[in-house]
């Protein structure tokens, strides 16, 4: 039962310290086949590092977050002139994403946000609901990670050796023919 403690710690230290070696680019294009394009969801690997396995996704950026008017309501309820005074006018709808082009997106500004209106003959404010609008716009990005796990923070009796063109192992440097069980991360 011991042993299988030490198996599960050990097991649970390697994953929590292997760390993800990913990167990403605009667009979906493999340059070292003459400009290849993938569509959404294709998955390649790149020429320029084969040991890498890259998935083309559609990605939200949004650019911009403006307050606007929802609506406004009018006070069709008798309310007393003090509960009417203390009332909050101000009211908030639901959030709403909305997609606009890359073009739209370089010169889009948000309109001045009014104020609720001041009621002279009642001494209160019209009640006014606002919404938050997120503008966004979508765009073909490259995700590339790793397909092997690169040793790192290796310990010092331990060294890594090259197997392949893209894999690795880490042996004793006392022992080569002997892998190394000591601690150490992993990247990929």
């Amino acid at each position: 039962m011991k042993s299988f403690g030490i198996v599960m710690l050990g097991a649970a230290c390697l994953v929590s310290c292997v760390v993800a070696d990913c990167y990403w680019e605009v667009g979906c294009t493999n340059t070292k086949r003459k400009g290849r394009q993938y569509n959404v969801g294709q998955k390649w690997r790149p020429s320029s590092n084969s040991c890498y396995n890259c998935k083309c996704i559609l990605a939200k950026k949004f650019v911009l977050e403006c307050l606007e008017v929802a609506e406004t309501q009018s006070q069709s309820v008798k309310k007393s002139q003090i509960s009417a005074r203390l009332s909050n006018p101000v009211r908030f709808a639901q959030e709403e994403n909305v997609k606009i082009t890359a073009k739209e997106a370089a010169t889009k500004e948000c309109a001045p946000t009014p104020a609720p209106t001041y009621n002279w003959s009642t001494g209160t404010f019209q009640p006014i609901t606002y919404r938050t609008v997120h503008y966004y716009y979508t765009r073909k990005e490259s995700r590339c990670c790793s397909l092997y796990f690169a040793p790192i923070s290796v310990h010092p009796l331990c060294k890594v050796v090259k197997v392949g063109k893209c894999g690795t192992k880490v042996v004793l440097k006392s022992n080569p023919k002997e892998s190394c069980n000591m601690a150490m991360s992993f990247r990929g």
